[in-house]
């Protein structure tokens, strides 16, 4: 299935956690003996950060990104190549940090791996690649960035309010 141009399969409940659901195909065993998952209505905590994955793929920055999170909502992202010491962000620092990815990247896309929604939290791996709009590093403008990224986001009352990202960037 497609969101927004985001790459995406469908999704299943899985067996003995109600509520949860997850984009692994029918016949994937999650636990020893368990009947193959049965498809399941899209969760809104999945809706919305699917939405928000595909705004930033669209180029979507700034105030405009804010539709997305509630007032008080914080982003860690943990230490990576790119960001050695990590940062956490409020809201504030979310969208502006946004801006100054849209300089440097030409463009994003997020391929979405795999999927996992219980109740308010959900779980996205996706491998992401960005062209750089600018050099960076030993990188010139139009080379691209490759990324293998784990997401986990709780929302509230359909927003986003928290946000890690566990971001690995293939050597460049």
């Amino acid at each position: 299935m497609a969101c927004h141009g985001l790459v995406t399969h469908r999704q299943h409940s899985l067996p003995g956690m109600p509520g949860a659901v997850s984009n692994r195909g029918p016949g994937h065993r999650w636990l020893k003996d368990s009947a193959p998952p049965m498809q399941s209505e899209t969760s809104p905590a999945l809706r919305v950060v699917r939405e928000y994955l595909a705004a930033l793929q669209a180029g979507v920055a700034g105030d405009d990104l804010a539709r997305f999170f509630t007032p008080d909502a914080i982003q860690v992202e943990l230490p990576n190549a790119l960001n050695p010491g990590g940062q956490t962000s409020d809201l504030p620092a979310i969208l502006s940090r946004s801006l100054q990815g849209r300089q440097v990247l030409a463009s994003q896309t997020f391929e979405i791996l795999g999927e996992l929604a219980a109740g308010d939290n959900v779980a996205v791996e996706a491998r992401w690649t960005g062209v750089l709009a600018i050099p960076l590093g030993a990188l010139s403008a139009g080379a691209q960035m490759r990324a293998h990224f784990a997401m986990f986001f709780e929302t509230r009352e359909g927003l986003i309010h928290r946000q890690r990202n566990y971001d690995c960037f293939e050597k460049w």
